[in-house]
């Protein structure tokens, strides 16, 4: 209980949310999240989410609908916020299937589906703003969120004097809920959490976790914690692995096709561009990949 209270206040500190189901896993978080939220016959609108995501929403019953902004389709556009959702296309599904049909809005923050681009918090709060308006919750896939913030910090107005963790707890302020797995962004082997505003739903969540057979060991409690204030006090090193990113994008972008513009965790390569002679059949990024390592 004692790393469980350590972990569930570091949370708090750093996110926002009230309430923290710790799991094995980031796609555990995912599976109790669906379970719960999710209903059978309903659409899931989201900005290209990640296949796991997809995966636990779709074998719930529900069918996820792509409301991703049209930049992101293009490969060297190179707008700021390319994980944006396409307001007009949000506003059309919520009317058209109403509040019935809509089991929630899903927003993957440095979408790993488009190259890892962020999504901006003007339109994250658009994206509150619609889904409070025709009474469906909002949620949050918060693998990537320090990239996201840091890139929020450095392209969008009125957040370069903020810090990282100021911008995690305002992103995190705009949602109902968040799944996120502790692996990408935590540097621990194990672990994922779901952080959730709603007494009720917490509680289904905590008793769903224990029959899944997902709970958190307390050492890795005790690791993510210690993690969490670190990250908290310091985020220098979230800074320094963007900025790698970025190096590596301009020395490859002078030969090689890359996405536009550098985002946040990696590069990604315009395999069918660059390897024309490569079929889909024959994998051609997979090819890639084993050549080069």
């Amino acid at each position: 209980m004692r790393a469980l209270r350590s972990l569930s206040d570091r949370f708090r500190e750093l996110f926002g949310f009230p309430f923290v189901v710790p799991c094995t896993h980031g796609r555990a978080a995912e599976r109790i999240w669906a379970k719960i939220h999710v209903r059978e016959g309903s659409v899931v609108p989201g900005n290209m989410l990640f296949p796991s995501t997809r995966f636990h929403i779709e074998s719930n019953g529900a069918k996820v609908i792509d409301v991703i902004t049209e930049d992101a389709h293009d490969l060297y556009s190179e707008h700021p916020f390319k994980g944006n959702v396409d307001i007009k296309k949000l506003a059309a599904l919520l009317k058209e299937y109403g509040p019935e049909r809509v089991s929630c809005v899903y927003v993957e923050l440095a979408v790993n589906s488009c190259g890892g681009h962020p999504v901006s918090l003007a339109n994250l709060k658009e994206v509150q703003s619609l889904a409070r308006a025709h009474g469906v919750p909002l949620f949050l896939d918060g693998c990537r969120i320090l990239e996201n913030s840091y890139l929020v910090k450095q392209r969008e107005a009125g957040y370069q004097n903020l810090s990282i963790p100021e911008i995690v707890r305002e992103t995190c302020s705009l949602a109902d809920g968040c799944t996120l797995s502790a692996l990408k962004d935590f540097l621990v082997p194990t672990g994922g959490f779901i952080g959730i505003r709603d007494a009720k739903s917490f509680q289904r969540a905590y008793v769903q976790n224990f029959f899944d057979g997902t709970q958190l060991a307390g050492s890795a409690m005790d690791a993510i914690s210690t993690a969490l204030a670190e990250i908290s006090a310091s985020p220098l090193y979230v800074s320094s692995r963007v900025e790698q990113v970025n190096y590596l994008w301009l020395r490859l972008k002078g030969g090689i096709p890359v996405l536009c513009p550098p985002a946040g965790h990696a590069v990604y390569i315009d395999v069918k561009s660059f390897l024309p002679g490569l079929s889909p059949e024959r994998h051609p990024a997979e090819a890639l990949a084993a050549f080069v390592y």
